[in-house]
């Protein structure tokens, strides 16, 4: 059982949402996304704070709970979480390591960059493969089948 289907069945086994073979992808309500994102903020200054007390025991609890959390979102939206995984990481096997600082947003030569050509990943595609209705593209007035550009960022 990988990551994400353990997680799920955490939130099963507490009664919160989760996502099953039938779940349609969807957005959470406001009160739950404020909630979720402050608790990613809370373990994300566990990290930082593990961090500056150069705690390894502090620093691994905090990535963990990291990725709980998220994988929990993810779970809350109805997210097809592998699917979407291999998309992103498609795309991000496409790109390039940066070999001067001046190339990296985050100014680090341990950072990834986008090729000239690279194109993004279709998390739509993903989505709407996985029943994701277009009822809220036409209130958008956005064609999200239409191919997405590049970001303007590359090389």
């Amino acid at each position: 059982m990988n990551d994400f289907n353990k997680v799920g069945v955490m939130h099963e086994h507490f009664g919160l949402p989760f996502t099953d073979s039938g779940t349609i992808p969807k957005m959470i309500d406001k009160e739950t996304a404020k909630f979720r994102l402050e608790f990613l903020r809370e373990e994300l200054a566990e990290l930082s704070k593990g961090y500056a007390d150069q705690d390894l025991e502090q620093v691994a609890d905090a990535l963990v709970d990291i990725v709980v959390v998220a994988l929990g979102t993810a779970q809350m939206h109805g997210l097809p979480w592998d699917d979407l995984f291999d998309e992103v990481m498609d795309a991000n096997m496409k790109k390039i390591r940066v070999t001067f600082i001046k190339q990296s947003k985050r100014l680090s030569v341990l950072d990834l960059m986008k090729p000239k050509g690279w194109t993004p990943p279709n998390i739509y595609g993903v989505l709407k493969a996985h029943g994701l209705s277009k009822w809220f593209q036409s209130d958008l007035g956005l064609d999200l089948d239409a191919p997405r550009k590049t970001p303007p960022d590359v090389i």
